[in-house]
């Protein structure tokens, strides 16, 4: 194992060599966590270990993307779910003891594109038991970790795409549901933010695409909203350098003065498998990852990795450890005045 650890670490210190010194998010970003049966199985010492290390290289925020899904809880409850692990204790008991802000997904449905792509009256029907669902495992949350002060905010997993809302007659019913939605977690929470994603794939026009997305999200209490950036599944690096930087540029004037901030999810991962294959990827060249940053960090207010426990954590292979070794020997601070501004919780 020892010599498993110091060949890693030559490894990362070897591409730091080859790297420009401006790979790290500025001051502060995040990380998604997806959680299973396995991550459920890791302690609070664990995720300990783990922010240690995401604090080594920027990241003060965890984004947990769902903290049930059919059947499964990941916190203990009094709801009807088969299978229960006190997960999220363990990771709010750890995110204490090192400083990192936590917010709680919702419940995640598999069959959520399913209804998306429905007629539009069973999908109206599905967003009004989504929210019931969705505020019953809020309550819990609050009964749970209300007072805990890690806790600043949920997540919606519901994401939103460029394609189905673009031109739709089930366009106002996303917009009600995030609306709907939001209403019942404020009025339950008065305090916390309240956060959702969404992703394109260059298959509609960048100030259409912003102003779609400022619209769905318009009059609704939703704080943050992650755009995915596309660039480990998706969208080509041979069209990446030139439109993204345009859809950047239109999401950051759509959102700003909105009351909503902007944040891009950095995708720290290269897919191996073919599109009608199941998923497979590793971790990206940090040298990529460094283009992705580059190009998203004068347009968001933060930026969040998908996701370090599957690509970036040191403790997994060396690939990770030298994506990880490369983004925590880069200290670049951003100029005064360079960072978008970040917009207070919405009341």
């Amino acid at each position: 194992m020892r010599t498993l650890m110091h060949q890693l670490k030559l490894t990362a210190l070897a591409a730091l060599a080859l790297l420009p010194q401006t790979l790290r998010a500025g001051e502060s970003s995040g990380t998604l966590i997806q959680l299973n049966r396995d991550a459920a199985q890791l302690t609070a010492e664990d995720w300990a270990v783990d922010f240690e290390q995401m604090k080594a290289i920027g990241i003060d925020t965890a984004i947990i993307q769902w903290s049930a899904e059919e059947g499964i809880s990941y916190f203990t409850n009094a709801l009807a779910f088969v299978e229960v692990y006190p997960a999220i204790e363990g990771i709010l008991e750890a995110a204490t003891q090192k400083g990192i802000d936590v917010y709680l997904g919702l419940h995640h449905d598999s069959r959520y594109w399913d209804h998306v792509t429905g007629r539009a009256r069973v999908l109206k029907d599905y967003f009004y038991v989504r929210v019931a669902q969705n505020e019953k495992l809020q309550l819990e949350m609050l009964k749970r970790f209300g007072t805990h002060d890690a806790f600043k905010g949920y997540y919606i997993p519901d994401e939103i795409d460029d394609i189905n809302w673009r031109v739709s007659e089930k366009t106002p019913l996303m917009k009600n549901y995030l609306a709907k939605m939001s209403e019942r977690l404020r009025a339950n929470d008065k305090t916390r933010e309240i956060l959702v994603s969404a992703f394109y794939r260059m298959r509609t026009a960048p100030d259409v695409f912003a102003s779609n997305l400022k619209e769905l999200v318009g009059g609704s209490h939703v704080s943050s909203v992650l755009v995915q950036d596309g660039l480990g599944d998706g969208i080509s690096w041979k069209y990446a350098e030139r439109y993204v930087p345009i859809y950047y540029t239109m999401l950051a004037e759509a959102f700003r003065d909105s009351g909503v901030n902007l944040w891009i999810v950095i995708e720290t991962f290269t897919r191996n498998s073919q599109p009608r294959e199941p998923f497979a990827a590793g971790s990206a060249d940090a040298a990529r990852v460094q283009k992705q940053i580059n190009l998203a960090r004068p347009h968001a207010s933060k930026l969040i990795y998908f996701t370090f426990p599957n690509y970036m954590d040191p403790d997994l292979d060396a690939d990770a450890a030298e994506l990880h070794g490369a983004l925590s020997a880069a200290p670049e601070k951003k100029a005064p005045g360079t960072e978008p501004e970040k917009v207070p919780a919405k009341p």
